[in-house]
This record gives structure tokens, sequence and C-alpha cells, in this order.
């Protein structure tokens, strides 16, 4: 199939431009982002409140937001600010993450 002898060495000039080439690429996508342009847009802020199934007194209340990126959904926010989609329930998707239910 291939031999050794059809092997290339890259010289030390390609390695630096191709390295140099990959931090700008990286430089370039996190100014885009710290700048504001991948950042979603917050149409709607909101809360929702739950309570265990086997433990009514036992309740969690939760920021919720409807954001648009290219598509409009709603997100919970979970104790730790990580943001995820509600799919069908905001209410359905905290109860599951929250009390395991």
């Amino acid at each position: 199939m291939y031999g050794s002898r059809n092997l290339r060495f890259i010289s030390s000039r390609e390695f630096v431009v191709g390295a140099i080439v990959l931090v700008a690429i990286g430089a370039g996508a996190a100014l885009f982002y710290d700048f504001g342009f991948y950042t979603p847009s917050i149409l709607q802020r909101g809360s929702v409140t739950v309570a265990s199934r086997n433990d009514p007194t036992n309740r969690l209340t939760a920021a919720t937001r409807l954001i648009a990126i290219r598509r409009q959904f709603w997100q919970v926010e979970f104790p730790v600010g990580v943001w995820n989609d509600c799919h069908q329930s905001c209410g359905a998707t905290l109860r599951k993450a929250a009390f395991n239910e």
C-alpha cells in the first residue's frame, strides 16, 4: 500500500504557519463570543416552582427564560447555574433533575 518512502515530513516553517492559523481561528472565535455575536436573545423571563411527589413540603423554585437561537425555546436554570432545555415542560424537567422523579 503506502511505503515509508511515500511519507513526507513537514518543515518547521509549515508547522509554525499551521500553528499561527489555528491560534488566529481560536482568537477570532473568542472575540466573536466576547462581543456578543453568539449570545442568545432572551425574549422572556419567569420562574417555575415544583414540589416533590414523595414529600410535598419539599419545594424548589428555579428561573426560566425563553431564548431565541435560530428558534425559540424555554430553558430552566438548575441550582448550579446551568441552563437546560425544557423540552415539553419546565416543571417536569426541573422535578426530574432535582428530585429524580
